[in-house]
């Protein structure tokens, strides 16, 4: 069956309005289950569809409806609808959107049209908006491949598809060009309305697919993440901690190492006092204190209540000592800067150094542990380490503390 120019506008129109319609109905059917960004993304793309499905069909009506209606509003209904892509995309992403300028195309179209005889020029017309549709969906496709953070395969074949419009509007515009340009000639095989449509068709068809499939691909790897993140600090949870320690334990045997234990010393006293709203921000000034001054590699989790954990890989005794007893001393001065609450809070803890196959994280966590409950039982504020590095390494115990009248802090207990 041979598709006509009528056809193929019609079954353009069709994919654009039923597509606005799809992403209608999933943004009523999933509120409350996609994030705010995907949400207004999605909301845009919708809106975007609907405005270029109209446009379609108001060029359609050419030779039928005045040319005011199908010509002039028609295409720049047309240019407002096809940069919301670019608009949807940049949302979708967390970047700056500039929608401010999504009008300027069908502003210059129109303002063309009323100062110029660009109407009776079907060459003009063509070459114009051709030529902004093409920069359009090249800017739309850098959007997609340079802010896809997450790394989304569908974000890239979506990045894909828009540049091969990108193309085909280029080829239209060659086309319409190589009458005048000799130049030209040679590269222009295909003058055919009904070719550049049903290529347009495609492209439109694989973008709907293509960014419900985005959408859903971005939720998958929310939901992944969600599960391995404490909802309250962003670190890692119990599991994930395991997990990704286990693995570096794995492919680096012979590395030293050390495993950290955190505890907020009388946290339970700070949410009977000034309530557990001011309890979780403390949890979180902890959580802002380890990443701050956490060495790069460093793994980070909390294992539960007011208990934190950090792996340090590749690190020395010293540097895992120099490590926790600036958290210990930055801890307290990062709380006393709340301003709902006048608190003083200090931690404690304990650390376990090891070399990767000669210790499991789980005996690295109990030794790490055992140190903690020293400190805690020595009067808390302090910083132990395990009685197995002790007696490996009693060297470090040489280690000068900065300020030490002043400081709680103590390498290791006493014999």
């Amino acid at each position: 069956m041979t598709l006509d120019v009528v056809t193929l506008l019609i079954i353009a129109i069709a994919i654009e309005l039923i597509g606005a319609l799809f992403l209608f109905l999933f943004l009523c059917s999933a509120r409350g289950s996609i994030d705010p960004r995907s949400k207004r993304s999605v909301l845009i793309w919708a809106i975007s569809h609907v405005l270029v499905g109209t446009a379609l069909f108001a060029l359609a009506l050419r030779g039928i409806a005045p040319i005011w209606l199908s010509m002039i509003l028609g295409n720049a209904i047309l240019l407002l609808g096809a940069d919301l892509r670019r608009v949807a995309l940049s949302v979708f992403w967390g970047r700056k959107s500039y929608w401010q300028f999504s009008a300027v195309p069908g502003l210059v179209w129109v303002a063309l049209c009323l100062t110029t005889p660009v109407t009776t020029n079907y060459t003009g017309v063509l070459v114009y908006i051709h030529t902004s549709l093409t920069l359009i969906w090249i800017a739309t496709s850098i959007v997609s491949f340079a802010c896809n953070d997450d790394r989304l395969r569908t974000g890239n074949w979506l990045a894909v598809n828009i540049f091969a419009a990108a193309l085909i509007h280029s080829y239209v515009v060659v086309t319409a060009l190589a009458p005048q340009i000799l130049a030209l000639q040679p590269y222009v095989g295909l003058n055919s309305a009904g070719g550049y449509l049903a290529a347009m068709a495609v492209t439109l068809l694989a973008t709907v697919v293509l960014v419900f499939a985005m959408v859903m691909e971005r939720e998958k790897h929310r939901y992944q993440q969600l599960a391995h993140t404490d909802p309250l600090t962003g670190l890692a949870n119990r599991r994930s901690f395991m997990e990704q320690n286990e693995g570096w334990l794995q492919k680096n045997n012979g590395t030293g190492f050390a495993v950290i234990m955190v505890d907020l010393d009388h946290f339970k006293t700070v949410n009977d006092i000034h309530g557990h709203a001011t309890g979780d921000r403390v949890l979180q000034i902890a959580a802002n204190t380890l990443r701050a001054h956490a060495p790069r590699g460093a793994i980070i989790g909390r294992m539960g209540g007011e208990e934190f954990a950090i792996f340090l890989p590749g690190c020395t005794v010293k540097d895992a000592w120099a490590f926790t007893e600036t958290i210990r001393e930055r801890f307290p001065a990062e709380v006393e800067r709340l301003e709902t609450a006048r608190i003083q809070a200090t931690l404690s803890a304990g650390y376990h150094h090891d070399m990767a196959g000669d210790c499991t994280l789980s005996n690295a966590l109990r030794q790490a542990d055992r140190a903690l409950y020293d400190a805690k039982n020595s009067g808390r504020n302090r910083v132990y380490y395990s009685r197995r590095v002790q007696a490996a390494t009693p060297a470090v115990s040489k280690v000068p503390l900065s300020n030490k009248a002043l400081s709680p802090a103590i390498l290791r207990p006493d014999a």
